[in-house]
């Protein structure tokens, strides 16, 4: 009768003394053929894995979430970007956030009727709701919750897109040239020095001053002769 022996862990087949020498020699095959479809497995496995010296990840490895904040080398999943994401969608929430452009022409408000505080639009077409005239490029801005698509008042404000200015030199609105230049009204004495820049010019039409050396009539004369006995001649 055969002597079943097998090893522990993979229960290959073992020989025994008991045993038929022909009875272990096919129980070895038997083990070694268990043995080499085992390594072979193994070594396909093995050949999956990432080199020790430089490793490349394959599937989605696990790793832990580190704090927000935490700044080392350590390895961490990407859990914390997400985390500091929520915080800081948390921070500018009833912010303002653009939404768009709106056509004021369509008779309501825009975000119907979910809009948030802070969210606003910019006017793309111009037009009148609730008694309020929107011009293009105006901005107008939900001051409320769920801000009512026909009621302007306690939901919205308006921001309008002008030239005006809130005062300069006691005008306010759109300024011009022409009307910033009166409202300045600068004189001369306004201008440190120029007063005294202009004294020391003349008009155009003036009087000399001062004393003038008189015209000797012979030294003329003399010298006419002088530039004759040279050579010109005079006609």
């Amino acid at each position: 009768m055969t002597v079943e022996n097998v090893t522990v862990n993979r229960s290959y087949p073992l020989p025994n003394a008991a045993n038929p020498l022909n009875v272990d020699i096919a129980r070895l095959i038997t083990a070694l053929t268990m043995l080499d479809i085992d390594v072979q497995s193994v070594l396909a496995s093995v050949a999956g894995y990432a080199a020790l010296d430089g490793p490349a990840f394959t599937g989605v490895p696990t790793a832990p979430t580190a704090a927000s904040g935490t700044d080392t080398t350590q390895i961490a999943t990407t859990a914390f970007v997400q985390a500091a994401l929520d915080l800081l969608e948390a921070s500018v929430a009833g912010g303002m956030s653009f939404k768009g452009n709106w056509d004021a022409s369509s008779g309501s408000f825009p975000g119907g009727g979910a809009a948030q505080t802070g969210w606003y639009y910019i006017v793309s077409v111009a037009g009148t709701v609730d008694g309020v005239a929107f011009d293009v490029n105006d901005a107008i801005i939900a001051k409320a919750d769920d801000a009512a698509v026909d009621t302007y008042t306690g939901n919205w404000v308006k921001r309008d897109a002008t030239d005006a200015v809130q005062s300069v030199a006691g005008l306010t609105g759109a300024i011009s040239a022409a009307a910033l230049k009166t409202a300045l009204a600068m004189a001369i004495a306004d201008v440190s020095g120029l007063q005294a820049a202009l004294d020391g010019k003349s008009n155009t039409a003036h009087v000399h001053t001062g004393v003038y050396e008189p015209v000797d009539a012979n030294i003329v004369r003399a010298n006419v002769a002088k530039a004759l006995s040279k050579g010109f001649k005079q006609t």
